[in-house]
């Protein structure tokens, strides 16, 4: 994945075909430090509408068996309806507090 930056209070993420094609969010593990670990439930605020939701995580050994590892996704009903499902769609989370975050699209 390219065009990420993390900060603080910001993380913002490009969508690539293969995350519109699975209608899921993947987050980076450098990424993982700007929201609740995995499977720990927060809050989302998009577009007005509060969605519950978490991290979610699965063991993949994708680069071989000497290289176990995680990947981790946002995906959830309400952001597979609300979601403009575009490659190259920008996406720019802020953190409010550590159980409460807002998703906008950037330009």
């Amino acid at each position: 994945m390219t065009d990420i930056k993390i900060s603080k209070n910001y993380f913002e993420k490009v969508l690539s075909a293969a995350e519109v094609a699975e209608k899921r969010i993947s987050i980076t593990k450098q990424a993982l430090k700007f929201f609740p670990k995995p499977w720990k439930d927060f809050w989302l605020d998009f577009e007005g509408t509060k969605i519950a939701l978490h991290i979610e995580s699965v063991a993949c050994q994708c680069m071989g068996p000497q290289k176990p590892h995680e990947h981790y996704w946002i995906q959830d009903a309400k952001i597979k309806q609300l979601m403009p499902w575009k490659a190259g769609t920008k996406l720019i989370f802020e953190k409010i507090n550590e159980k409460n975050f807002t998703l906008r699209i950037g330009k």
